[in-house]
């Protein structure tokens, strides 16, 4: 039977595991402008930017810096691509290099779209990419790459240079944004004064179960190490002896 101290020690080791697993989320950037239709994922012969990748460099606010889901606004141009389309686009992270360049791959998450109705070009729709706790560093880049079999993808922007209280909510961003021509293999960062409408939500650390498990055996080890101790010292049956120095541990009621 476990004592009341080691019940206390063993309970407090499941809630510290449970509570692990549980930190809250928070928004922790948050671009929700609106700013015209958006830039086109296709090359400029099919009416589009000549882009077939672009995002944008974000710069966290807090301490949350494991990143659960990103939403960015997403459009569709049905005069260009008559009739409802399904499919599913592709969201990258990349570090930011010492250069302010695009440098590795952080993670990867594709999603679903889904747009109907037209003609015209559609209201603004937020497309969700999930990371699975995803650390990053305070600054990042991400991008969303052309979906196929369409060049009439939009991605939304939010604001521009001409006016002063445009910018994110919350966090902060460079006026850089980033795309990838049509054909090319690198992304260009260009001051143009602009940013993508687009809303990052993150986690504290995330202990993975690897961690948690040794935790929780070195709890248990303790557990039975004071077990243990507690039948060497404890006084022979019969013996009649009731001396605190042998009663062990001494939150027992025995002692």
């Amino acid at each position: 039977m476990l004592t009341r101290f080691q019940g206390l020690l063993l309970s407090s080791l499941v809630l510290s595991a449970a509570g692990s697993a549980a930190h809250g989320q928070s928004v922790v950037f948050q671009n929700s402008g609106t700013f015209g239709p958006g830039v086109t994922l296709a090359p400029e012969s099919a009416g589009g930017s000549g882009f077939d990748a672009a995002g944008d460099d974000v710069t966290l606010a807090g301490t949350a810096r494991f990143v659960t889901r990103i939403d960015v606004g997403t459009r569709f141009n049905f005069m260009e691509n008559p009739g409802a389309y399904t499919g599913s686009v592709t969201m990258t992270l990349y570090t930011r290099a010492a250069n302010g360049q695009v440098g590795s791959v952080i993670a990867t998450s594709t999603a679903p779209v889904s747009f109907s109705g037209g003609p015209g070009i559609t209201p603004t729709q937020p497309t969700t990419f999930l990371f699975p706790n995803t650390p990053v560093p305070d600054t990042f880049f991400w991008a969303v790459a052309k979906p196929a079999n369409t060049n009439a993808f939009i991605l939304a922007l939010a604001d521009d240079s001409t006016d002063p209280t445009d910018g994110p909510q919350v966090g902060s961003s460079t006026p850089d944004v980033i795309y990838r021509d049509v054909g090319a293999s690198t992304f260009t960062v260009d001051g143009f004064g602009a940013g993508f409408q687009a809303t990052i939500t993150a986690a504290a650390a995330v202990p993975e179960p690897t961690v948690l498990a040794p935790a929780a055996l070195a709890g248990l080890g303790l557990l039975a190490r004071r077990r243990r101790r507690a039948r060497r010292f404890a006084p022979a049956a019969g013996a009649g002896v009731h001396s605190a120095a042998l009663c062990w541990p001494r939150f027992t009621r025995s002692c």
